[in-house]
């Protein structure tokens, strides 16, 4: 060749080989990964949110990912204040709520059923027009998966005959992972408790 110069074809073949055993091994493992978050539920959590209905305003679970969660258990504390210290009272739970949860799969809207025993009934239900003296109060629930524990914090207070909430503070999502947009209950319409939904053609 022009020059002296020569082409080591061995050293491009040997380069072609590492970027294919790379390409090849990074698809392996978002396979592998992928295996796992089927396994595991990922990036996926239950979270609650708020419905004003016609008698009032109710929590109700929700699922957010691509993956279902798996295994869920709920426990709901009261956060109270004794001796000027803020303590939490267990006032439901812990109670598992359902093996498998994936929003669109009929688990939409829903809340654990009363557990024994004593068969205490859901607690985040809030009747309007809200009981003389009713007052604010908050609330801290742990939701359990299989793919880790979650913490979101309530708050409920009366104003006039209606309930407001604060509802959006959770941790321990995954890196990505985010809260789905909701309107509080204050920013809601009333949604009937019997509401009819369409029918489609699946």
């Amino acid at each position: 060749m022009a020059h002296g110069v020569v082409r080591d074809y061995g050293a491009d073949k040997r380069r072609l080989i590492g970027v294919a055993t790379i390409a090849a091994a990074f698809a392996a493992y978002k396979g592998q990964r992928e295996q796992v978050n089927t396994v595991t539920g990922g990036d996926s959590f239950v979270y609650l949110q708020p419905l004003r209905q016609t008698k009032g305003v109710k929590y109700f679970i929700r699922h957010a990912g691509d993956h279902p969660a798996f295994d869920v258990i709920l426990r709901v504390q009261e956060i109270i204040v004794v001796d000027g210290k803020r303590k939490r009272r267990l006032i439901f739970g812990p109670t598992e709520h359902g093996r498998t949860l994936k929003h669109g799969s009929g688990f939409d809207w829903t809340y654990p059923d009363p557990i024994p025993p004593g068969y205490h009934g859901w607690p985040l239900i809030f009747s309007e027009p809200p009981l003389k003296g009713s007052v604010e109060q908050k609330f801290r629930i742990e939701i359990m998966a299989r793919n880790g524990i979650f913490i979101q914090r309530l708050r409920v207070w009366p104003v006039g005959e209606r309930w407001y909430t604060a509802s959006k503070t959770i941790k321990g999502l995954s890196p990505g992972a985010v809260l789905p947009q909701f309107d509080e209950a204050q920013d809601q319409g009333i949604t009937p408790e019997n509401r009819l939904v369409d029918d489609t053609e699946d």
